[in-house]
């Protein structure tokens, strides 16, 4: 960070004593909560998603998980309640540091707001973004692990299909 490299870290990482110093908190322990996500100021990395922070709960039963941490030389964007959930810190080097206390688990990946809010910070630490967006678009994903080779030798491959048989066999 030093350097003007940037850092994203994510949920329980913070645990990390060099994470934690980077992202200007120190870690304290685990807890359980039932407080709402709140957004404590304007900054390019809630902007958009003031509003949505209930997603963050949604589903997630009476409390959820996160990591007790004390602010010291990083700025809280968010909290919740009197824990901060998002924070951010920047070096005179250029680095940034965000840290966002979301889980890594795939039970909060699969929220648009979390990934919204993966992709800001992505962004704010590295000051820039190039992706393209598929509005109308369909993700697949296979998880067969006993099938895993096929993925990872170079030599096996399924046969690519042709615009005729994809309008044809799977439309």
């Amino acid at each position: 960070v030093e350097q003007g490299a940037s850092v994203v870290v994510v949920g329980d990482a913070i645990a990390s004593p060099r994470l934690a110093a980077l992202a200007g908190v120190r870690y304290v322990s685990r807890y359980l909560s039932a407080d709402p996500l709140k957004f404590s100021r304007d900054h390019f990395v809630v902007r958009g998603l003031g509003g949505r922070e209930a997603e963050l709960m949604a589903g997630v039963g009476y409390s959820l998980g996160g990591s007790k941490v004390v602010a010291e030389d990083a700025v809280v964007l968010g909290a919740r309640g009197s824990q901060p959930f998002l924070t951010v810190r920047e070096v005179p080097s250029g680095g940034r540091v965000a840290w966002r206390g979301v889980e890594r688990s795939a039970s909060q990946l699969h929220k648009q707001f979390v990934r919204d809010l993966l992709k800001r910070c992505l962004v704010w630490a590295q000051g820039y973004a190039l992706y393209a967006e598929y509005s109308k678009s369909v993700s697949l994903f296979l998880d067969d692990f006993g099938a895993s080779d096929k993925t990872v030798l170079s030599y096996w491959h399924y046969k690519t299909p042709s615009e005729q048989e994809i309008r044809t066999g799977l439309i």
